[in-house]
């Protein structure tokens, strides 16, 4: 593996970040999930997370939604891409509002890719192309800090009402952008109770994840300013007051 992905245990979470891997080929350094196992794609993230361990999926198994269509695996015009489940579910007031966001949600390209392989952290033996973190808003920030501590990029969250993983595992696979998403605005995330109401979902291609392992090495993870109200301001008027006298 091209990095040492062990400091990231140094970040508070609960659950462990999860290596995503696309494949076009067979993995032969997993096991497959086994084919008894009903998952949506959303939950096959969490399963990682739940059950520490690591597995791949393919078409060969079952899936709950919209997940294999999404990953390629099924033809366009399958299930809830013909816009008539949004409706019904009461997210959508019309087929043609659920058409547009169809057009939006990030898809991978039939063919494209064949398995999917899912690794908590500990269990990770590959580069992953995401890795996915959960964490709350506290610790979150630390992560997406981590990013944007030496390249000043902006947050950035982008999301529909529906297919909350698609934005999370697959949009910064084919962006090449951190995405964060939150559980409880997504119908079938917040409907599977997969997630705790505060948590955020972190997706990071890995073209980013080297300068985050660097950063963390570097900055405060629980800044002083972050420890009440009252430490922010006077953190704050303490470094006004120094620029102020520096500047005479």
């Amino acid at each position: 593996m091209r990095y040492d992905y062990s400091i990231f245990n140094k970040l508070p979470l609960t659950d462990p970040p999860v290596g995503i891997k696309y494949e076009y080929f067979r993995p032969d350094y997993v096991k497959q999930l086994p084919l008894d196992v009903e998952c949506s794609f959303c939950e096959l993230l969490r399963r990682a997370q739940t059950e520490k361990e690591a597995f791949y999926f393919s078409a060969e198994n079952k899936e709950t939604c919209v997940g294999k269509g999404l990953l390629g695996m099924l033809p366009p015009g399958s299930g809830a891409f013909n816009g008539e489940m949004g409706p019904r579910l009461g997210v959508f007031g019309s087929t043609r509002a659920n058409l547009r966001t169809g057009r939006m949600v990030p898809t991978i390209q039939p063919g494209a890719v064949n398995y999917v392989v899912f690794a908590p952290l500990d269990k990770m033996n590959f580069d992953p192309d995401v890795m996915v973190f959960s964490a709350p808003p506290e610790v979150g920030e630390m992560v997406m800090r981590s990013f944007s501590y030496d390249s000043g990029e902006p947050y950035q969250s982008k999301c529909t009402a529906v297919v909350g993983c698609a934005w999370t595992m697959i949009y910064p696979y084919l962006e090449n952008r951190i995405n964060f998403v939150l559980p409880a605005l997504v119908h079938g995330m917040h409907g599977r109770e997969l997630y705790p109401f505060n948590t955020m979902l972190i997706g990071v291609p890995f073209n980013c994840i080297g300068t985050m392992l660097k950063n963390l090495e570097e900055m405060k993870l629980h800044m002083s300013g972050h420890a009440s109200r009252q430490a922010y301001l006077t953190e704050l008027d303490e470094i006004l007051t120094d620029l102020k006298m520096k500047n005479r």
